[in-house]
């Protein structure tokens, strides 16, 4: 019974955790949000089956727009010129060492034989 209850604590805590970011999202100013949002939708194509690893990127980077936005930063100053290259590089960096663990395990796995 005691790993039923972890479970339902781990989706209930997962929920809350969700809703709060997408909260954060929500208050951020307009130019930011519409600018992560578009961010978000791109690296979600790219995430594992879990998710783990994209949503906690995506929550860095949240921190990230909020602490421009308090102190007034052009999000330009945050992402670049070129907001399709910033997202690229988030993605390749989180699904980059979710596709090397992956090629790895594929490597080990045929080695033996």
């Amino acid at each position: 019974m005691s790993n039923f209850k972890a479970l339902i604590k781990k989706v209930v805590g997962d929920k809350k955790e969700y809703k709060e970011y997408k909260r954060r999202i929500a208050a951020l100013p307009v130019e930011y949000r519409q600018v992560f949002q578009e961010i978000e939708k791109y690296a979600w194509h790219f995430s594992d089956h879990s998710g783990a690893n994209m949503f906690n990127a995506l929550t860095d980077l949240l921190d990230l727009f909020e602490e421009g936005a308090a102190n007034g930063t052009p999000i330009k100053n945050i992402t670049g010129e070129k907001v399709g290259d910033f997202a690229e590089t988030i993605v390749n960096e989180v699904a980059g060492k979710w596709t090397d663990k992956q090629k790895e395990k594929l490597n080990h796995q045929f080695s033996k034989q």
